[in-house]
């Protein structure tokens, strides 16, 4: 998390107005995609067996939905992410999927299973909330959320809401990933909805995998094969890893494919997920209350983005901090200055590979100081 402090060396009432800004910009992104695996391991009787996945029935995953960039019609070129339907109105993702991207730009196709047909509803998205500690180098917190502009007509998913302390999702040793990526390799995507049967892997095997980058959290999940050969791939990022639970004879979400190799193939391909059980409390104060500091995670300066909506700050001459949250989150302030009188701002970037970049302007928002 990103630092910024602002200090004043003694307390003053200027008469003056100044405007600041503050930007956190990455310098170097990362792009992620999910992998596949194969081998001996006994499937559950009818499990569905995307890379290495066969085609899913239409009406099967009522609750699977497509991320479609909203100025490209078709359905099928237009798809960007999957997401799953959590409530009437909100759709889970993953963060890296709307990165840049502004609500506007996103419509949520829901009810279809082959992109190309018309049969289902495009619905607007009005607020684009992706996880305050979303981290795009190491991918850690890749989770958002999307609200709707109206209710879409499908059932939901349920959370799975195990023990975090310990690796509980192993318990139902398998999971199906559900998307319309690409079936291997660099193909394009699939146009029908398509479903894979894979088993969980522990952190400790998916950690000596991927040894070298250093990048399985705790807030993570693995499934896959050592020979690989099924799994997820690009265009299946922000889709649901769900388990079935027998004792609640339902589907419930354990992850969010997030990233793997690139390719999606070859030994120990393991796709990776966001553990959803890890977040279920930030999603509920998400969905009661997107503005609230539960919501924001302490962030109690939001909503700031644009110098109207700048933030007034009392100089009393005590330090006060901000918290910038991921990439690209631009901060406004505004507080009365006195001629003469020095300002300490100092800036502290945690986050790797990153910089605070730093405006101050007149009080009209536009002159540069």
């Amino acid at each position: 998390m990103n630092r910024t402090s602002l200090q004043l060396f003694r307390p003053l009432w200027g008469k003056s107005f100044a405007i600041l800004m503050l930007a956190l910009v990455i310098s170097i992104g990362m792009n992620g995609a999910s992998r596949a695996q194969n081998s001996d391991v006994t499937q559950m009787p009818d499990s569905p067996d995307i890379v290495g996945g066969t085609v899913a029935e239409p009406g099967s995953w009522p609750w699977q939905v497509s991320l479609v960039d909203a100025d490209i019609e078709d359905n099928y070129y237009a798809h960007l992410c999957g997401g799953t339907l959590i409530a009437d109105d909100w759709v889970l993702t993953a963060a890296h999927c709307v990165e840049r991207r502004e609500a506007e730009e996103i419509e949520v196709l829901v009810g279809q299973q082959r992109l190309s047909d018309t049969t289902g509803e495009r619905i607007a998205v009005d607020e684009v909330i992706a996880h305050p500690n979303y981290q795009p180098v190491t991918t850690d917190f890749d989770i958002a959320l999307l609200h709707l502009s109206s209710n879409a007509q499908q059932p939901t998913v349920a959370l799975y809401r195990g023990d975090t302390a310990i690796e509980s999702e192993l318990a139902f040793l398998r999971g199906t990933i559900i998307g319309w990526g690409s079936q291997g390799g660099y193909l394009s995507g699939s146009d029908r909805l398509r479903q894979v049967s894979v088993p969980l892997v522990s952190h400790e095997t998916c950690n000596k995998a991927f040894a070298h980058l250093e990048a399985v959290t705790n807030s993570m999940l693995c499934t896959g094969y050592e020979k690989g050969g099924k799994g997820s791939c690009y265009g299946d990022s922000g889709g649901p890893l769900v388990v079935w639970d027998e004792g609640l004879q339902d589907w419930q979400q354990v992850g969010i494919v997030n990233w793997g190799r690139p390719g999606c193939q070859g030994v120990e391909s393991y796709s990776v997920f966001a553990r959803v059980a890890v977040y279920t409390q930030w999603v509920d104060a998400c969905l009661e209350d997107s503005r609230s500091a539960d919501c924001l995670m302490g962030d109690e300066y939001e909503a700031d983005d644009s110098r109207t909506t700048a933030n007034e700050i009392s100089v009393d001459g005590a330090s006060q901090e901000h918290n910038f949250h991921h990439e690209q989150d631009i901060d406004w302030f505004k507080f009365s200055a006195e001629k003469g009188v020095s300002y300490l701002i100092d800036t502290d970037s945690p986050l790797l590979l990153t910089d605070t970049l730093l405006w101050l302007y007149d009080q009209d928002g536009t002159t540069p100081l």
